[in-house]
């Protein structure tokens, strides 16, 4: 009987060692463009939503500017006068915030969220701490987003020269408060829509919620 030849072995060997090498580097890609798109996207969605309500934002700090000498005749007067430029007053530095800290916000909720997973933690504490790390990820960029938008509102003055004006610590000028704020909001809203899901989805006996279903659980968090 012929003896195996070791070369070709060693040839086969070497061949599904390439295979497996090559896989790897399309898994790692992919999933590195996973992540990017689900990056893009949660920053468009947080886009549009903003546009959206920006009006408001220019009501309430306003309204919180003005105080009891808050007169509704004058806001609307105002607006009357120059409704886009009033009312969407600080868009641009909001928007420039808004996108990446959206986006940031997502990428730490899921992130967070599968590490306590594969920690064995139970939902209530994962939703909880996730949503925490989610809130604080938000402050790095929507504290000087939203300060810059909120003194374009009061002073009246563009994006650029606010900016200028307040400098680098200016920016991030109550951060503080922010931080806990945002800490508090983020894991009530997550922590709430997916309990809300997690109990639709046992009374339905589906493997998933579908979109509008979590839209709708979403409603209710939203409101804390």
């Amino acid at each position: 009987l012929a003896l195996p030849d070791p070369s070709k072995e060693k040839q086969s060997v070497d061949g599904v060692k390439r295979m497996k090498t090559k896989f790897n580097k399309v898994s790692s890609s992919g999933k590195q463009l996973g992540q990017v798109s689900a990056f893009g996207i949660s920053g468009l969605a947080a886009l549009s939503s903003h546009v959206v309500h920006h009006p408001l934002y220019t009501l309430k700090s306003h309204m919180m500017m003005h105080g009891a000498e808050f007169r509704v005749r004058k806001f609307l007067d105002n607006i009357t006068r120059s409704p886009v430029r009033f009312l969407y007053r600080g868009l641009l530095s909001r928007c420039m915030g808004v996108m990446p800290e959206k986006a940031l916000k997502i990428q730490a909720w899921n992130n967070v969220g599968k590490k306590l997973e594969s920690w064995n933690y139970s939902p209530l504490p994962k939703y909880l701490i996730a949503g925490s790390a989610a809130g604080a990820a938000t402050t790095v960029l929507g504290c000087p987003s939203e300060r810059i938008m909120i003194l374009a509102h009061v002073r009246k003055q563009g994006v650029i020269h606010v900016a200028k004006t307040i400098g680098f610590k200016g920016l991030y000028q109550g951060w503080r408060v922010t931080l806990k704020r945002d800490i508090i909001f983020n894991a009530l809203f997550f922590t709430i829509r997916d309990v809300l899901v997690d109990l639709r989805v046992r009374k339905s006996s589906q493997h998933r919620c579908g979109r509008f279903e979590r839209f709708i659980a979403g409603l209710p968090a939203g409101k804390c």
